[in-house]
C-alpha cells in the first residue's frame, strides 16, 4: 500500500486520533475546559470518549464528523482521549470505548456505547434541540352570519345606544368597524342587518334592564 492509499483509507493520524478536517467538525477537549465547554454549554453537547489504540473509535470518527456538520450550531460535539484524561473517564463511569455521552444543561441525559451511525447520533440529540417558535394561533374572524358576536361587540362599543334608532345604512358601517370582522361589505342585505339589529336589541335590553 502506497502513502496515498494509506492517507485515503485513514485520514486521522494515529498519534493524535480524531482530527477535525472540515468546518463544524468535532473538537478535541480536555479536563481543563470540560466544565466550561460541556457542563456550562447553552446548547446540548455530545462527548465521544475515545483512544488512539481503539479501532472502533476510528470507525465512529466519520459518523461523528457527519453528525457535527448536520447539526451545525444547534449542538456541540467534542472528543476526549481517555488515555490522556483518565480522571474524566472515571468521573463519568466510562468503562468501554467508544462511548458517546449526551449532556444537556450540565447533566448526562443518555449515552451510546460502541460504533453508531450518524442518524443515531442526531436522533439522540433531536429531542433536546431547540424547536422553532410556534406560529401564533389565528384569531377567529366574524362574518355577517355571526349575529350574536356582532351584537355583543356593538353593545360593548355603544352601551347607551338604542339599536332601534340606528338606520340600516349606519348599522352597515358600524358592523364593518367591529374588531375581527372580515365579511365582504357587499355581502350584506336587509335580512342580515335586521337579524343583527334584533340580536343587538336583545343585548341592549339585557344590559339596560
Amino acid at each position: 500500500m502506497n502513502d496515498a492509499d494509506s492517507s485515503r483509507r485513514n485520514p486521522w493520524k494515529e498519534e493524535l486520533g480524531f482530527i477535525p478536517h472540515s468546518p463544524g467538525a468535532p473538537e478535541a477537549i480536555n479536563a481543563d475546559s470540560f466544565e466550561e465547554d460541556v457542563l456550562d454549554s447553552p446548547v446540548p453537547v455530545l462527548v465521544e470518549f475515545w483512544a488512539a489504540r481503539c479501532g472502533p473509535c476510528r470507525r465512529l470518527a466519520p459518523e461523528m464528523d457527519a453528525a457535527a456538520r448536520e447539526l451545525g450550531g444547534k449542538a456541540r460535539i467534542f472528543t476526549l482521549n481517555v488515555d490522556e484524561e483518565l480522571e474524566a473517564a472515571v468521573r463519568f463511569a466510562v468503562h468501554s470505548i467508544p462511548a458517546t455521552l449526551l449532556f444537556v444543561n450540565g447533566k448526562e441525559m443518555a449515552r451510546l456505547i460502541g460504533v453508531v451511525d450518524r442518524s443515531s447520533l442526531v436522533n439522540l440529540l433531536r429531542p433536546y434541540l431547540e424547536t422553532p417558535p410556534l406560529e401564533p394561533p389565528s384569531m377567529p374572524t366574524i362574518s355577517w352570519d355571526d349575529t350574536e358576536d356582532i351584537a355583543i361587540a356593538l353593545t360593548e362599543t355603544f352601551p347607551d345606544l338604542d339599536p332601534l334608532t340606528v338606520r340600516f345604512t349606519d348599522l352597515h358601517k358600524m358592523v364593518l368597524e367591529v374588531p375581527d370582522f372580515e365579511g365582504d361589505p357587499a355581502a350584506s342585505n336587509e335580512g342580515k342587518l335586521e337579524a343583527i339589529q334584533m340580536a343587538w336589541l336583545e343585548e341592549y335590553k339585557d344590559l339596560n334592564g
